[in-house]
C-alpha cells in the first residue's frame, strides 16, 4: 500500500522527466484531488476546540488535562484525563467551544479598572454571528476564528487603561477547568 500511495503522489509516474507511464495521467490528476480534498477536511490536530489544550485544567485538583488516546473516538469530542488525579472526562467540542465563548462574552475587566464596557456594534454583530454559527457547527474552525475576533472586539470597547491587562483574543484566557461532569469554567488573566 505505501508503494501505491507513493505512486499516486508523485507525478513523475504519469511519464514526466523520461519515466515510464505507471499510471494514466487522469487518474493521476483524480487521485490528486482526492488527496487535496482529503488535506482540507479538518484533521484531529487542527480541531478548533485542541487550540486551548495548554489552557485546560481539572476542576477538581487544577492540574494539566491531557487527551487520552485509546480506541475508537469520535473525532469531534475531547477525550481528557487528569495528570493529576487521573480523573477522565469526555466532552463535545461544539458544547466545549460554545461554553468558552458564552463566558467570554460575559467577562469584564474586574471592578478595580472602574471602566465602563459599552459593546460597539462590531462586537454586537460578531456575537450573534458566533451565536448562529454555534447553531451549524459545520466550520468549527471558522467559528473559533470568530471568536477570537469577539473578544478583541470586546476588548476594543474598553478604555486604553483596562486595555492595558492583555484582553486579546485567546490571550485574555489563562486557565480553563473542566470537571468529570463537563462542568467549563474559564479563567481569565487580570
Amino acid at each position: 500500500m505505501h508503494r501505491v500511495g507513493f505512486i499516486l503522489k508523485n507525478p513523475r509516474y504519469t511519464g514526466a522527466d523520461g519515466y515510464p507511464v505507471i499510471i494514466d495521467a487522469g487518474i493521476f490528476q483524480t487521485a490528486q484531488e482526492i488527496i487535496q480534498k482529503r488535506k482540507k477536511t479538518v484533521r484531529r490536530s487542527d480541531r478548533p476546540a485542541l487550540r486551548y489544550r495548554e489552557k485546560l485544567r481539572c476542576a477538581e485538583c487544577g492540574s494539566p488535562l491531557k487527551r487520552r488516546h485509546s480506541g475508537q473516538k469520535r473525532n469531534d469530542t475531547l477525550y481528557l484525563q487528569c495528570e493529576g488525579c487521573g480523573i477522565r472526562t469526555e466532552i463535545k467540542d461544539s458544547d466545549f467551544l460554545a461554553e468558552v465563548e458564552r463566558q467570554t462574552a460575559a467577562y469584564t475587566p474586574s471592578e478595580q479598572s472602574a471602566v465602563v464596557y459599552e459593546p460597539s456594534a462590531d462586537a454586537v454583530r460578531l456575537t450573534n454571528t458566533i451565536n448562529r454559527g454555534l447553531e451549524r457547527p459545520d466550520q468549527p474552525e471558522e467559528i473559533v476564528k470568530l471568536i477570537l475576533q469577539g473578544v478583541s472586539a470586546r476588548y476594543d470597547c474598553f478604555s486604553q487603561e483596562a486595555n492595558l491587562i492583555d484582553i486579546h483574543g485567546e490571550r485574555a484566557i489563562q486557565y480553563i477547568t473542566i470537571s468529570a461532569d463537563n462542568a467549563v469554567t474559564v479563567t481569565f488573566k487580570g
